[in-house]
């Protein structure tokens, strides 16, 4: 097994749900966008990021990610996928306030592209 793979491919998040065949559905749009990849971490995490908005380590650990930083690191350097990036300030350990980034897709034309190439999903998917 890689670095960005785990056992556990159908995940819950607030607005979608991702299976192990590589769907996608909005159940607030009933929207259902199928992907020919294999649903590994970098594909599921990817989705969550299409799909979604800004992601925190604390938010996507839900969704089988421990190490969202190498995540974000291999997404840029490797398929050359853009992030934006934001420091936020969340409650540590004894609730102490501890400094920690978020990310999202920069929504670029071509970035997007990058991402549906990546995912297999229709160019018309939605941004």
């Amino acid at each position: 097994m890689s670095h960005f793979e785990d056992h556990n491919p159908e995940k819950e998040f607030p607005s979608n749900r991702v299976n192990g065949s590589g769907e996608v559905s909005n159940a607030g749009s009933k929207t259902t966008v199928k992907s020919n990849r294999k649903d590994t971490k970098l594909v599921r995490i990817l989705r969550l990021f299409y799909f979604g908005n800004w992601w925190d380590f604390q938010t996507i650990r839900q969704h089988g990610d421990s190490c969202l930083h190498s995540s974000v690191s291999a997404y840029k350097n490797i398929l050359g996928i853009e992030f934006e990036d934001q420091w936020q300030t969340k409650n540590g350990f004894d609730g102490n306030p501890t400094r920690c980034k978020r990310w999202r897709l920069r929504r670029s034309p071509e970035n997007l592209r990058r991402v549906r190439a990546f995912l297999g999903l229709p160019n018309e998917a939605a941004q």
